[in-house]
């Protein structure tokens, strides 16, 4: 508890906290679709900068598709974030995500070409932290 405090007290950046009813939280979020495109933007900047290893092979996986959500169907998105990548659709009951031992969103995974782990995280890293994981994992 002190430590959040103290972080907080001492972000330059500052941290705002609201009282939202649960569906009026979605309503601050600015984008076209209202939805968080965590790591796409930057993945797809790496990708255009030339940096991806030529034998990194990167493959969406589209997990928790549900048709009452703002992003289904998945389809869309995809095109509308103008991901090129392959995509693989996960089943309903979301095998592929519990296969990889999915935790949070964002969430990445490197294999090796024999399905090891090489690394997984969840949540974001960033165009700097992305290159530098994947440089550690294929070391």
């Amino acid at each position: 508890g002190d430590a959040l405090f103290d972080g907080i007290l001492n972000s330059p950046s500052g941290i705002t906290f609201t009282i939202d009813e649960y569906e009026d939280s979605f309503r601050r979020i600015k984008t076209s679709d209202g939805l968080f495109h965590l790591e796409i933007p930057e993945l797809l900047a790496w990708k255009a900068s030339g940096a991806v290893p030529a034998d990194l092979q990167v493959v969406a996986v589209t997990t928790a598709v549900d048709p009452t959500r703002p992003n289904y169907p998945p389809s869309k998105w995809i095109v509308d974030m103008q991901w090129t990548w392959p995509v693989l659709a996960d089943s309903q009951t979301q095998d592929a995500a519990v296969a990889m031992g999915l935790t949070s969103y964002p969430f990445v995974v490197i294999l090796d070409t024999d399905g090891k782990v090489l690394t997984r995280w969840g949540g974001e890293k960033g165009a700097d932290g992305i290159q530098q994981a994947v440089d550690a994992a294929l070391a």
